[in-house]
């Protein structure tokens, strides 16, 4: 596990879902991407973040929004997993986590195989 020291925080970034439950791959540009990713999980904080401040922006387990170019995207070493360290700083907001939207793309496809049985 990657520990982070001074002002940092560890963010496990959201991962744009490029395949559908049902194996389909969805086509994604480096924009939609990149604008996924200013979503995550708060997984680790530095012993300085935030003293500057009342309170902290956040805690670990938040669910947060940062800067879309904050940080440096790094890999840990033992679970092979990545993460973005960044200044505390860069955290600017934290959020509700989305709902998983279950079976939507599913739901289109199924709406277009109906309207092609009816042509």
């Amino acid at each position: 596990m990657i520990n982070v020291k001074g002002q940092r925080v560890l963010v496990k970034p959201d991962m744009v879902e490029l395949k559908t439950k049902a194996g389909l791959i969805i086509a994604a540009d480096k924009k939609v991407e990149q604008s996924a990713q200013q979503y995550g999980t708060l997984v680790g904080v530095g012993t300085e973040a935030w003293e500057d401040y009342k309170e902290p922006f956040a805690e670990v387990g938040d669910y947060v929004l940062y800067s879309q170019y904050a940080g440096k995207v790094v890999h840990d070493p033992v679970d092979k997993e990545g993460y973005v360290i960044m200044n505390d700083v860069d955290i600017l907001a934290t959020v509700d986590r989305p709902e998983e939207e279950e079976g939507e793309i599913e739901d289109v496809l199924a709406a277009l195989d109906t309207r092609r049985e009816a042509v």
